[in-house]
């Protein structure tokens, strides 16, 4: 493949907000799942997904995941959320969920072009 351009790095390929399923340890020892709103931000180089508290990319990503070669899934409805997907990275798993069908299929078919087609030439130093 030829070496990508620094715009192709750093390219953007899919925003928006996502439901991310949080778990908490609870004073008892046992734990508890909630879903939060975050908005997201699907990058091209290195394929990576970022996240933002509240429905903006506004300050400082909250997280960042390598998804480059990582496995993803539909799970339907996980939770009481209907649209879910999952993605494996780094032995943990990532549960989102989409707010409509349409978004989950765009999140699922950004991911799956990404794996498929993002550039293989380490960026630059």
């Amino acid at each position: 493949a030829p070496p990508c351009s620094p715009e192709q790095r750093e390219r953007t390929v899919l925003t928006g907000a996502l439901m991310k399923r949080s778990r908490t340890a609870a004073a008892c020892c046992c734990t508890t799942s909630t879903w939060l709103r975050r908005f997201f931000v699907l990058k091209s180089h290195p394929l990576s997904l970022h996240y933002f508290r509240g429905s903006v990319a506004h300050g400082e990503a909250r997280g960042r995941w390598d998804v480059s070669g990582c496995a993803f899934r539909q799970l339907g409805t996980y939770e009481g959320q209907l649209y879910s997907f999952e993605i494996l990275v780094a032995g943990r798993s990532l549960r989102l969920s989409a707010f409509t069908k349409e978004d989950l299929q765009e999140w699922l078919a950004a991911l799956h072009n990404g794996a498929a087609t993002h550039c293989n030439t380490p960026p630059h130093k």
